[in-house]
């Protein structure tokens, strides 16, 4: 079974509600992976630890049906974040084209901007 990331970068933040409607999904990528959080199967170590979303933080996620209030991923794992300019330590050597736009754009946006990490 792979393993896949898609990124919320939370554009409205200051509130306790975030609402995971911009997504930005990475072509699989261990090595990058592993800079991003606890991958086992890449050759990297994270460049800083994920975040636990805020306490009292409401997290929505667009689903085909409705939208639905999420506390984990996929895997029973509870949600994290990084701050976006966490990814401007990003090692960008062999990632795809893809990927490195998306990093781009990441790094781009105000340093405290939270990027809510959904493992799927």
């Amino acid at each position: 079974m792979g393993l896949d990331l898609t990124v919320a970068p939370m554009r409205y933040h200051t509130m306790n509600w975030w609402l995971a409607f911009d997504r930005l999904r990475l072509d699989c990528d261990y090595d990058l992976f592993s800079q991003i959080g606890p991958c086992s199967r890449g050759r990297y170590k994270p460049i800083t630890l994920p975040l636990p979303l805020p306490a009292g933080t409401k997290f929505d996620w667009y689903e085909d049906e409705s939208v639905k209030t999420k506390t984990e991923d996929p895997y029973g794992v509870p949600l994290t974040y990084l701050p976006a300019a966490a990814f401007r330590d990003m090692i960008l050597e062999g990632v795809s084209d893809w990927n490195k736009a998306v990093l781009v754009f990441l790094a781009a946006l105000p340093p405290d901007t939270p990027v809510v990490l959904w493992w799927n």
